[in-house]
């Protein structure tokens, strides 16, 4: 049921909305890069959320800016941890 929801949410994200919730937690994305963000999200979440991300999170460190990296990572810990009783 929970993964339902998820893909239905995922299949509804836009571009817009990553750049606002990007926008609203401090990170400014350059065109590309969230461009970059967007394609992971829809194409790789289970990984994001179940699996081991860690090669998704090596391409991110290679393709964006290092200050930009850092504020997606740490976005992505503090929401993993909100969410661990959720998964």
């Amino acid at each position: 049921m929970k993964d339902k929801l998820i893909v239905d949410y995922i299949n509804k994200l836009s571009i817009r909305d990553v750049d606002d919730f990007a926008k609203k937690n401090g990170v400014t994305l350059k065109s590309q890069e969230l461009e970059l963000v967007h394609k992971i999200i829809k194409h790789q979440w289970r990984t994001i959320l179940y699996g081991n991300p860690n090669p998704i999170f090596d391409e991110l460190k290679q393709k964006t800016d290092p200050n930009t990296y850092n504020k997606i990572i740490n976005l992505y810990s503090q929401f993993k941890n909100k969410m661990t009783n959720y998964l």
